[in-house]
């Protein structure tokens, strides 16, 4: 996050807005934790939260908060894997996101089967290395939410990937009233 805040401050400071807001992220191994859930595997990462598609594999995905200067807004949003990855030893089953529950809930627990157009797949999935979720203005202060997919999987193999490093790039375009957003596609 400090590139972000440092290429803002430099564009403020020489008077012009800037095009782009760029940042790295970088994962490792020992990032990650995976435990047994129901003889599956379930992973998670610091500073992560689980992808929450009910039926879709629970990888760890990391939220970025962007802050867009004034005048502007998000026109787009790409993500860029550096290298290979890292592949892990071993082979995994993960195990599917579920629906939410109330904390008030007194019916038995729900469960969600694996959504079988992915868990099907042969080839690593999620293949999107980020997705623009929220844009929202708080105060007159435009935010962009994306978040970044560090690991994935292969359901056919069970195979497991690390992305060590992920460049994320965030293209303004002008914007001269400050008022809430249509989401990013």
């Amino acid at each position: 996050m400090m590139l972000i805040t440092l290429g803002l401050l430099s564009a403020m400071l020489a008077g012009s807005l800037p095009d782009t807001l760029e940042a790295r992220v970088t994962f490792q191994t020992d990032d990650f934790t995976i435990e047994p859930v129901q003889e599956l595997d379930y992973i998670s990462g610091d500073n992560t939260i689980a992808i929450g598609n009910e039926g879709s594999p629970s990888l760890p995905r990391l939220p970025l908060i962007f802050v867009i200067p004034a005048g502007s807004t998000v026109g787009s949003v790409t993500g860029s894997v550096i290298g290979s990855g890292h592949e892990l030893d071993g082979t995994y089953s993960i195990w599917p996101a579920q629906p939410v529950i109330p904390i008030s809930w007194t019916d038995t627990i729900p469960t969600a089967d694996p959504d079988t157009s992915i868990y099907g797949l042969d080839s690593f999935w999620p293949d999107d290395v980020c997705q623009a979720v929220e844009v929202g203005c708080v105060d007159g202060i435009e935010f962009a939410r994306v978040d970044v997919y560090p690991v994935v999987w292969n359901p056919s193999t069970g195979k497991l990937k690390i992305r060590e490093v992920v460049d994320i790039e965030l293209i303004l375009v002008e914007d001269s009233v400050c008022g809430p957003s249509e989401p990013i596609v």
